[in-house]
Parts: C-alpha cells; structure tokens; sequence
C-alpha cells in the first residue's frame, strides 16, 4: 500500500451529518499525517456548499429520498435514478481507490457504502440516531462496522461488531461560563437546524410581533433559514433592539456561550453540541423527521432532566412565551438541565473513531 491512506466519507444532506462528518475527517488527519479525506455527496445536499469551504475534494451522485416519509413519486423517481446512482458510484470508487469508505448517513451514504462493500473496500457506518435511518438498516449486514450515537439502537443492528462512540462534535464548541455581568437581559437563542424550521419561524416570529411588552428584559437571537429570511425580515421590521434574526450562523461556538436559554430541532448534531456547551434547552422535534428520529433522539435527555421538549403540534406562541418566562424565572431548573446534559457529551468520539478506522486499513 502507498504511503497515502485514502479514505471516503459518503453522505452528507444536512448539517447534522456533515459537521460531525467533517470532525472525524479532522480527527483522522490528526492521528496519521498520511490520511487523504475524500468526501462523496448528493447534488442536492448542503455538503455542496459546505465541504468545498473545508479544503476537501467533493464528488457528487444524483441519488433522492426513499424514506416512507416522502411521496410515492419521490420514491419512484429515485428508484428509477438508481442504476445511474451505483453508475456513479462504481466510476468514483475506480477513480479514488479508497483504502476505506465511512457511510455517514444521507441520500449518497446507501449507494456508495453498498458500492465499497461488494467491491471488496473495507466499510463502516455511523449512525447519530436512536432510532436508525433506513439505509444503514439496510447496509449493516454488508460492512464491518457500526458506530453508534445511542448503545440503545445497538439492536436494530445484525452487524458484528457494534460500538457505541458518541457523536463528534465541532471542537470550537466548549462549555463556557455564562456572562455574569450584572442586571443584564435574559438571552434566547432560536434555530431550526441549518436551514432553518418553518413552523418553529412562524410561531416565534408570532409571539415577538403580535406583544412586545412581554420581553422588554428578553434578548432573542433568531436564525430562521435562507427560505424564510424575507418574510420574516418584514415581519420583524421595526421590532427593539431585543430581537436580531440571522439568515444563517457560522458561529455557533459563540452563540451558545451567548445564550441562557436555546429553543432548536431535535437533530443528534443539535443535541450534541447542546451537551458539548451545556446549554440548557427547549427541544421541538421535527414531526415529520424519518422514522420520527427526533422526538426519539429527545426523549433520553427529558428522561434524564437534560433538556425540555415541546411537540410542534403544542409548540404556539403563548406557549413559546410562557415557556421562556417559565424558564427565564426558574434559574434552579436551568442549572439542573446544564448540569444532567453533561453526561451525554462524549467529548473524544471523533479522535476514537478515526483509531477505530485505521485499525482497519491493511
């Protein structure tokens, strides 16, 4: 084998497969100098505009959705799209000649990790979810690994080998001390994943707009998504000082060290940095999430008094109010929350994951 060690990471779609993607990719350039990262994704993916800002190389399949949570003709059109999809795959896997491939979940995940696996490539999956999504369902009787977030979902697996890693997390992402500085506001951070949450943007764009006196002491920082920014930007014209929105924040990092108190979606990434900056949060899970991995993902933490959920059909804008009035006069509460989120931090996952990795490659 040449000194280059090559390895894929297949999949992508949304940030909440991407960012820890990337933070395996980061950790396994760190443990061996000689590590080339290839990542494949979907033309439809936000791994599109996200990979190629990181410095890695970025190939791309035409491949769709087939989760029972999309429309008979979506599932049909990416049936039909198939055979071109495993074409694509075939040409990159020839062209790259990865000593590994790494399915991360995402539409490009399933073919390129099935593609690996029946041409004989070393492969493993990653799987954030307690509840995991339909391809890795699918391909963990083909590859030699499973990573998983949750040792709960362990048993949706028939894999041999099966370890529970925790999920990586951006390392800018740290537990900071909240700012102490005295009779300051109560600071609410607000965001619906990486494109934003309509219904999420709707209901707190209501409650801000329709009274205003009810936050005269209340800071809200808003990231409602490239869909949503014009109209909320009309809605909000006008509105105190009190409410900034965001078509989209890159600085995640200082956010959550900003905030007391986080309203967001109940994506595995989400909740992982929550716990990376022990934040405490008011989680309302995509109902219509596959397999409704979110609200399954939120459970464990209001088990554990981690973390709040709302579901969306409760989720209204007197009940966004008083849900931040609650929690903005309930300081013991919050505390606890920061304090139990804590334990569902793994703080090495990535760096374990990429030894794991290399083991594997002869």
């Amino acid at each position: 084998m040449s000194s280059t060690i090559r390895v894929v990471i297949a999949g992508g779609g949304t940030g909440g497969h991407i960012y820890p993607a990337v933070s395996i990719a980061q950790a396994l350039e760190k443990t061996n100098p000689n590590v080339k990262i290839f990542f494949v994704g979907a033309t439809t993916g936000l791994e599109v505009k996200i990979i190629p800002k990181m410095g890695y190389p970025l190939s791309l399949i035409s491949v769709g959705k087939l989760n029972k949570n999309v429309g008979v003709l979506t599932r049909l059109k990416t049936l039909l799209l198939m055979p071109f999809s495993l074409l694509q795959c075939v040409l990159i896997l020839k062209k790259i000649k990865p000593h590994f491939v790494l399915g991360v979940g995402g539409f490009a995940s399933g073919p390129f990790v099935l593609i690996a696996s029946l041409f004989g490539v070393a492969t493993a999956l990653w799987e954030p979810n307690a509840f995991p999504g339909l391809a890795n369902r699918i391909l963990d009787r083909f590859v030699k690994k499973v990573f998983v977030v949750f040792s709960d979902s362990a048993k949706y697996f028939k894999s041999k080998e099966i370890v529970a890693v925790g999920l990586p997390v951006r390392a800018q992402i740290l537990a900071k001390p909240h700012d102490t500085t005295a009779f300051r506001p109560f600071r609410v951070l607000i965001f619906g994943g990486s494109q934003g949450a309509r219904a999420i943007n709707k209901v707190v764009s209501e409650a801000l707009t329709k009274n205003k006196s009810w936050y005269d002491d209340i800071e809200f920082v808003h990231q409602v998504g490239s869909s949503d920014f014009e109209w909320i930007e009309k809605k909000y014209a006008g509105l105190s000082a009190n409410v900034k929105y965001f078509q989209y924040l890159d600085d995640m990092e200082n956010r959550y060290a900003w905030a007391d108190l986080v309203f967001c979606r109940g994506g595995i990434s989400t909740i992982s940095e929550l716990a990376a900056a022990q934040r405490a949060a008011v989680i309302i899970p995509l109902p219509t999430a596959a397999d409704n991995h979110q609200q399954k993902n939120a459970e464990p933490l209001t088990r554990a008094l981690a973390a709040c959920m709302i579901l969306q059909a409760n989720f209204t804008p007197q009940e966004f109010k008083q849900t931040v009035l609650d929690l903005k006069a309930n300081s013991e509460l919050r505390e606890t929350m920061e304090k139990n989120i804590k334990s569902f931090y793994k703080p090495n996952a990535a760096a374990e994951i990429s030894e794991l990795i290399l083991k594997e490659i002869k």
